[in-house]
Order: structure tokens, then C-alpha cells, then sequence
């Protein structure tokens, strides 16, 4: 089984953070960890891929997404925007099939995150596996939230379109229903 994490971090150099990731890692065995809005300029992600004892590390050029993971994986970038990373991995496990994951940290306007919509149906590997997954800052159904502002069914109807047209599958959630 393939383990791995998101994790929109809000902030990476904190000691507390860290120590959760490290704590994460171990006891779950994870193979890979995206960590979304890690605050630092992309020149310090190699220095934590080396704290957190991963072997790769990929990100998209603005630096806001950051995709770590151990051998035997290994990554290609194969599209990226401010809001997405998709990487395509390789695993001795894996041969003579492709395993395509997409970390999205979307943008909070309807407008933007059409822009990512477009961006990941250009990534979709078509028959090859797709696993896509983050913060997508938009929900499809009012029950998804608690609070804030009001529930935007036309947001929804993008959203709910984005991912059929993607022929993706909507797998829920495990934890806490509201974090």
C-alpha cells in the first residue's frame, strides 16, 4: 500500500509543525507528503526534504505546493500552475502501468479556480491512473460547511462539473467532519 499525506501547512518552519510532520512520517510510513502554503521562498525546500528524510522533492514554480517522496519513487513534473502540482511517479511496483497525482491548493475566487480546472484536464493522463487531491477552497453540498460565508450552489455546479468531466471520484473523507 502507498502511503502519503496533504497537508495545506500554512507555514513549514515552525518547530511544532515540524516535530507533527517528523511524528506523521514515522508512524505512518509515508512514502510521499505535499504540503501546501509552506510560507518559505522555494529555495529552502531542498533543506527540509533532507530534515524530513525524503529522497525527491518537486514543487510548482511559485513555490506553494511542495511534493516530497521516498525511493523507490521518482518524479516528473508533467504540469503545474500557481494552484497545482502533477506529478507523474515511477516505482519498480508500478511498472508497465502510470500513476498520475495532482496536489492542488486552489484559489478562493470562482474565476481562478476555473483557471485550475483547465490546468488539471490538461494534465489527466486519460486511462492511466489519476489520484487528485488538496485544498480545493470550494465544497459540493451545503452541508460540507459550518459557518462563514454563504453556500454558492453555482461554485459547486463548477466544481461538481470539473470533477466529471475529469471522470474522477469523489472518495470523502476520514477525522474530523470540520477542521
Amino acid at each position: 500500500m502507498i502511503k502519503g499525506l496533504f497537508w495545506n501547512i500554512r507555514g513549514i518552519s515552525k518547530a511544532p509543525k515540524l516535530r507533527r510532520i517528523k511524528q506523521l512520517i514515522k508512524v505512518h510510513n509515508l512514502q510521499f507528503l505535499a504540503l501546501c502554503e509552506p510560507w518559505l521562498k522555494v529555495d529552502k525546500a531542498e533543506r527540509y526534504r533532507y530534515k524530513l528524510n525524503f529522497h525527491g522533492l518537486v514543487h510548482n514554480k511559485e513555490g506553494l505546493v511542495w511534493f516530497f517522496f521516498k525511493e523507490p519513487f521518482s518524479g516528473l513534473i508533467v504540469g503545474e500552475s500557481s494552484q497545482h502540482v502533477s506529478v507523474r511517479l515511477s516505482h519498480e511496483h508500478l511498472s508497465g502501468s502510470q500513476l498520475v497525482v495532482s496536489f492542488v491548493h486552489a484559489r478562493c475566487t470562482s474565476e481562478e479556480r476555473c483557471e485550475l480546472w483547465d490546468g488539471l484536464l490538461r494534465d489527466n493522463p486519460g486511462s492511466a491512473a489519476w489520484v487528485v487531491g488538496g485544498d480545493f477552497n470550494v465544497i459540493l453540498e451545503a452541508a460540507e460547511k459550518k459557518g462563514g460565508r454563504a453556500f454558492a450552489p453555482f461554485e459547486a455546479m463548477e466544481f461538481k462539473d470539473f470533477i466529471t468531466e475529469a471522470n474522477l471520484t469523489d472518495i470523502g473523507f476520514s477525522g474530523a467532519r470540520f477542521t
